[in-house]
């Protein structure tokens, strides 16, 4: 399924990231959004061998505490590969 939202985190610090990704994911399911891309790109310096950029290490983290995200996973190479999630969010109750 395409996304039907788009957010790139290029250029943001950890703590902008947080703030917009809380924010932009409510405003995606409040137009009742249901897969959404976030672009975290791949970098380098954190998580396991330390192989991956500071946003794309937490993001996850903070996807699984978020209570509209149901689901999330790798973006397929056209979408961004590993440096890229999608993201399922759950409907919005009537």
């Amino acid at each position: 399924m395409k996304p039907e939202a788009v957010l790139d985190l290029h250029g943001h610090t950890a703590p902008q990231a947080f703030l917009k990704i809380m924010d932009w994911l409510h405003r995606a399911a409040d137009d009742d959004c249901r897969n959404v891309l976030i672009i975290t790109g791949k970098g380098h310096g954190f998580g396991p061998a330390r192989s991956m950029g500071l946003l794309k290490f937490q993001l996850p983290q903070w996807l699984a505490n978020h209570p509209r995200v149901l689901a999330f996973h790798t973006a397929l190479p056209a979408d961004g590969g590993t440096g890229a999630l999608y993201v399922h969010l759950r409907r919005r109750r009537p």
